[in-house]
């Protein structure tokens, strides 16, 4: 999860840094906004997730600029993606954990946006009843 989840969000960054809006700099407003909402659930892990989001928001803007055309940014976007679920659920969940992606049970909003930070938090939580 900690390394295949932020490559997902990687790539949906890829995708939004090549926008037509991309002069708004939208990986970054997109990162900023939700490094400063979760800096404050449970530090200090939190606040290491939101630089890490910061970080990705650099990264895909270095991705765009590198790739000179639409369809090169969008290929390298869906060869991110591809490859972060390839290896993440067929050898993350299915072989090494032996258990379904909890996603695939209950989809939400929040397990979408959270899901760099949640896979960054190392820190120890109170088993859940």
């Amino acid at each position: 999860h900690c390394f295949c989840v932020p490559l997902e969000w990687l790539s949906f960054l890829i995708v939004l840094s090549a926008s037509p809006l991309a002069w708004l700099r939208p990986a970054w407003v997109a990162q900023g906004g939700l490094a400063a909402y979760i800096a404050h659930l449970n530090p200090p892990a939190t606040q290491v997730a939101a630089g890490g989001m910061l970080v990705l928001a650099w990264l895909a803007e270095r991705v765009t600029a590198a790739l000179c055309t639409p369809l090169r940014r969008l290929a390298a976007a869906a060869g991110i993606w591809i490859f972060s679920w390839t290896v993440q659920v067929p050898i993350g969940h299915w072989l090494i954990e032996q258990n379904q992606p909890s996603m695939t049970q209950a989809l939400s909003m929040h397990s979408v946006l959270f899901s760099v930070p949640m896979a960054w938090d190392w820190t120890e939580r109170p088993e859940r009843a």
